[in-house]
């Protein structure tokens, strides 16, 4: 077992970053449905859900985003990865990760932050 160690450091850290995409789009399928949600960022509110074409709309904008953070994520860290190793390259990818947290985190009224955050925290997952 303690031959193979960077095999399991390595396999951990690629969990991790797996754990953080499922997480952040648990998190924000649920924050979506919120009515304090709709009502900061004026969507329609209802008991109908998701079936409004506004709330599907940025629901699925929202969703798609990080996804697509994600791919640009992952193939410029390819890049990155041979120019700087993969130290400074997790460790970069990290603090772009906190950066798109933080947009989503501050967005008030505004859900082009919350957009521009999930891109972001995409690239960085990816």
């Amino acid at each position: 077992m303690f031959e193979n160690r960077r095999v399991y450091l390595l396999t951990g850290v690629a969990y991790m970053g797996a754990m953080l995409f499922g997480f952040d789009t648990g998190v924000m399928g649920s924050v979506l449905a919120m009515s304090s949600f709709k009502n900061d960022f004026g969507l329609p509110q209802g008991s109908d859900g998701f079936s409004d074409e506004k709330n599907a709309s940025v629901s699925s904008n929202v969703v798609s985003l990080l996804t697509a953070g994600s791919f640009f994520g992952a193939i410029g860290a390819a890049f990155i990865n041979e120019k700087w190793g993969r130290l400074y390259t997790l460790m970069g990818f990290c603090g772009v990760f906190l950066v798109g947290a933080a947009l989503q985190t501050g967005a008030h009224h505004e859900i082009a932050l919350i957009y521009a955050g999930r891109v972001i925290a995409g690239v960085g997952i990816g």
